[in-house]
């Protein structure tokens, strides 16, 4: 199961109702993003509408990717919540496997622009409001 499909069961899981916004450009050979970063465009009755970047490996780099991103701060300012689902395996049960959750916000997007500028580390693993939940 990919990443794709795998945050789609677990978005649906929590009563969302989502589509699929990345697309293959066949003439460029290249995957196209919803709005340059969004993988899956999620909606649920009572809360603002979700875009979501999916991904296994290299959380930092698809954050600095919505962070070079306008139309990332756009659809912030639009009233949309944006999020990162990192999946890895579990070590110690290969079999299965957990999401890390890193919302994106402003202040994220500004923060991560001053660590990136001021230590040009870079990783990202300091994001006080990442989670990681258990998968289905």
């Amino acid at each position: 199961m990919s990443p794709t499909q795998r945050s789609l069961k677990y978005l649906r899981a929590l009563g969302y109702h989502c589509a699929i916004v990345e697309r293959w450009n066949h003439h460029t050979k290249i995957r196209q993003d919803l709005f340059g970063f969004a993988d899956l465009l999620c909606i649920k009755e009572g809360f603002s509408p979700l875009l979501v970047q999916v991904t296994s490996s290299g959380w930092s780099s698809r954050i600095r990717k919505i962070q070079a991103e306008p139309l990332s701060k756009l659809a912030l300012a639009s009233g949309f919540e944006i999020e990162v689902h990192g999946w890895r395996k579990l070590k110690t049960n290969k079999n299965k496997m957990t999401i890390k959750i890193i919302p994106i916000t402003k202040d994220v997007l500004n923060e991560f622009q001053n660590i990136q500028s001021n230590s040009g580390a870079n990783n990202f693993d300091a994001v006080s409001k990442a989670s990681f939940v258990p998968a289905m």
